[in-house]
């Protein structure tokens, strides 16, 4: 099947959705509980870690779920639906701890609500991307959709990193930290709704092919003695456990340096805004570079790119280019 115009940027519309609200997470959560609600860093940490490794096998768990999935509305979209809706729910209360909680009620609130939000976001993310093979002809229409899918969640990465130190403060009517509970508790709410809206256009407007019944799924422990028998398997599931952690790590901690060696937070804003310009520009002219540059040594530049990025946030830490907060 073929999409129409409007159908594609319905899909692109949910990968910006969805896109938005993950970065929301991973980006602010450790910020919003270690900052503003002074919880132990170590402890968000673990919690982070742990909830990432359950990610890594419950991903495949629910992909044969999807797989085994026959309803009269499709075989995505029910749990794209489901997902969203249980999704914007942990966000807002993850970001909306009630003030009258101590800190171990805290910590309870954290471990429930996160590890509903890990489970909610698989969900929706999984029968999300697993659909485009059965809206799209192989070939060009297939890539096209995904390239634009692929645009539309990076610029929904973009507008939480980019907005949220500027408009949290404005909505918690003031710069002192330890009010930002209240900005960040309004901009979850306002992220969750924009994120509702964006996946029910897309389960709205998207169709799918009808289900073939004859089709064989495998069963889960099948799947599960296939993965630890499969040394090249598990090292994909570890690679994606690190990759993702050293993501969010990374984010998480630039936001610090901007917050207390530089003394304001609001630069990262600007800093993000620029990251994700060039992120934009470096898609766009990536199929040029494909055509004259192998994969090996794209992946070489990048990389020391990325190394020569992070050696310049340090010579920033140790030169005097800012004016530290005193």
């Amino acid at each position: 099947m073929r999409l129409k115009a409007g159908q594609k940027a319905a899909f692109g519309f949910g990968a910006f959705g969805k896109d938005i609200v993950y970065m929301l997470i991973s980006s602010y959560l450790l910020y919003y509980y270690n900052v503003v609600l002074g919880m132990s860093s170590v402890f968000i940490g673990t919690v982070m870690m742990v909830a990432r490794v359950f990610d890594a096998f419950n991903d495949p768990i629910m992909g044969i779920i999807v797989a085994k999935t026959k309803t009269r509305w499709g075989r995505f979209r029910p749990w794209i639906f489901a997902g969203t809706v249980l999704n914007a729910v942990t966000i807002y209360a993850l970001y909306a701890t009630p003030q009258s909680m101590d800190d171990s009620a805290q910590r309870i609130w954290l471990v429930i609500f996160y590890f509903a939000w890990g489970i909610t976001y698989t969900l929706l993310d999984i029968p999300f991307w697993s659909m485009i093979p059965a809206i799209t002809e192989p070939g060009n229409d297939r890539e096209a959709l995904t390239s634009l899918a692929r645009t539309c969640a990076g610029i929904g990465d973009a507008i939480p990193t980019v907005l949220t130190m500027v408009i949290v403060p404005v909505l918690s009517a003031s710069n002192v930290v330890s009010d930002y509970r209240i900005g960040f508790k309004w901009w979850a709410l306002i992220v969750a709704v924009v994120f509702v809206i964006s996946e029910t256009v897309c389960v709205v407007s998207v169709p799918e092919k009808p289900i073939e019944h004859s089709e064989k799924t495998t069963k889960v422990t099948e799947m599960f003695k296939s993965l630890f028998r499969n040394d090249q398997a598990m090292t994909v599931v570890m690679a994606v456990i690190l990759v993702y952690t050293s993501i969010n790590i990374c984010g998480n901690l630039v936001l610090y340096f901007f917050q207390f060696d530089v003394g304001n937070e609001g630069a990262y804003s600007i800093f993000a805004a620029v990251a994700f310009a060039a992120q934009v520009l470096v898609m766009m002219i990536v199929p040029a570079l494909r055509r004259k540059y192998t994969k090996n040594q794209l992946f070489i530049f990048g990389f020391i790119i990325q190394i020569v990025g992070f050696l310049l946030i340090l010579v920033m830490a140790y030169t005097n280019l800012y004016s530290p907060k005193t």
